[in-house]
């Protein structure tokens, strides 16, 4: 039923992005957030245990569609579908995402922590990717042979902010800390994305706010 639900909206988006935009970067971040705010919603809905299937269903979808694009790469309908894997760059970001999620079930049952952890990852490494390959040309560098942007780093920093705020004021049972413990806790969430590369940023985002708001 709910795949019934995801699969549909994908395509949608797909569409959406292919009329309008016809970028493929945007296409792949349009993805990252749907998976983050969907897979974040849910973790209020459904016993994050559930989740857990529905993020081995990702993660096989991810899979088949690499080896589409790798071996039929000459069909036309596979190149439409499989275009998560066109990047132009080493990444194995569609990977290790599900993967986080599943790490992050299995290592904590607050859905608080689960959700501010997923959303960081789905909403500001979106909000890095994008303001950086916009506006970023003139303060870029390279981690690792990555390209980075300071402009990126303060975009992912200000979405990861309002993330963390929200957590520290909704969160059950509620956490009382300091704004400056909420700033600080944010950097070290963004020195993480500023470190991964070829995709690692899926896993270490999510799983240093884990870590850092089941501390608080």
């Amino acid at each position: 039923m709910l795949i019934a639900v995801i699969l549909p909206a994908l395509l949608i988006l797909q569409w959406l992005n292919d009329r309008y935009r016809k970028d493929n970067e945007t296409f792949r971040k349009i993805i990252h957030v749907f998976h983050g705010v969907t897979i974040a919603a849910l973790a209020f809905i459904v016993p994050l245990d559930f989740l857990i299937g529905v993020e081995v269903f990702f993660l096989v979808s991810m899979v088949i569609g690499r080896y589409l694009y790798e071996h039929f790469n000459k069909v036309e309908w596979v190149l439409y579908l499989a275009r998560l894997y066109k990047v132009g760059r080493i990444s194995y970001g569609e990977y290790l995402y599900p993967i986080s999620a599943i790490i992050l079930i299995l290592l904590t049952n607050n859905k608080w922590v689960f959700a501010a952890s997923i959303l960081t990852l789905g909403l500001a490494d979106a909000a890095a990717a994008l303001v950086g390959k916009r506006y970023g040309k003139s303060t870029s560098y390279t981690v690792l042979g990555q390209k980075k942007s300071l402009v990126g780093s303060a975009a992912f920093y200000m979405v990861a902010l309002v993330v963390v705020l929200g957590f520290t004021q909704f969160a059950e049972p509620a956490v009382s800390v300091s704004i400056l413990t909420v700033l600080w806790v944010t950097l070290v969430i963004t020195f993480s994305e500023n470190i991964g590369v070829y995709g690692t940023d899926n896993l270490l985002i999510p799983l240093t706010a884990a870590y850092l708001l089941s501390a608080l």
